[in-house]
């Protein structure tokens, strides 16, 4: 169920929630230029708390909101919850007030998506300490060495092929690639490098009709 609150009263928010933790979307407002930033949370006030300390060290990971914080100061921004709603419903939600709103503070206009964003420096530290972790993992680590020892040996067989494929046949006063003689002579490019292979000549190789060979 959504509960909508009035956010055109121009004096700072003070948090009076019902509930002392309250999931919700939320704007933070620049008062000179109009301009909003929208988001969701599961703690309303835990999240502002969150905002201020992040743009007041300048390590918001928002550079956008960063940026206009820096030049107008913190005094012209205001923080206010707009709807309240379901933690399972945020998402949803704010991707409605996005729309809504002017919110040219916001990176990405869908508020499911990633793109454009930067990592804050806990999530950086947080994703660091996961790979470690995996890293550690010794039976993790086996299955990276054969998967990378299996990508190597595929990548040399391609190479191998294409270099026996590229390397060119004289014969007939014409020099042509193994798929040039196959086209050429109608023979399967692997039977001439099976007949090369051997000891057969190279006319012979590429004799539509070779020679038969008797026992010695």
């Amino acid at each position: 169920m959504l509960f909508k609150i009035n956010f055109k009263n121009s004096e700072p928010f003070v948090f009076d929630f019902p509930e002392p933790k309250k999931s919700g979307i939320y704007i933070i407002q620049n008062v000179k230029t109009h301009d909003m930033y929208v988001g969701s949370a599961v703690n309303l006030k835990q999240r502002w708390s969150r905002h201020k300390w992040a743009l007041n060290a300048k390590r918001h990971h928002n550079q956008r909101l960063q940026r206009a914080w820096n030049k107008y100061g913190a005094e012209c921004f205001k923080f206010s919850p707009v709807a309240y709603c379901e933690v399972d419903a945020l998402i949803k939600v704010e991707d409605q007030y996005i729309q809504l709103f002017n919110s040219t503070y916001n990176i990405s206009t869908n508020a499911s998506s990633r793109k454009g964003a930067v990592n804050s420096p806990e999530h950086n530290s947080a994703i660091s300490e996961k790979a470690k972790a995996r890293w550690a993992d010794e039976e993790f680590k086996k299955s990276v060495s054969q998967k990378i020892c299996a990508t190597l040996k595929t990548s040399k067989k391609i190479k191998s092929a294409e270099h026996h494929n590229a390397r060119l046949i004289t014969a007939f006063g014409k020099s042509l690639t193994l798929n040039e003689w196959a086209s050429e002579t109608g023979i399967k490019r692997e039977t001439i490098a099976y007949r090369l292979n051997h000891g057969v000549t190279t006319e012979e190789a590429l004799n539509p009709k070779p020679r038969k060979r008797g026992p010695k």
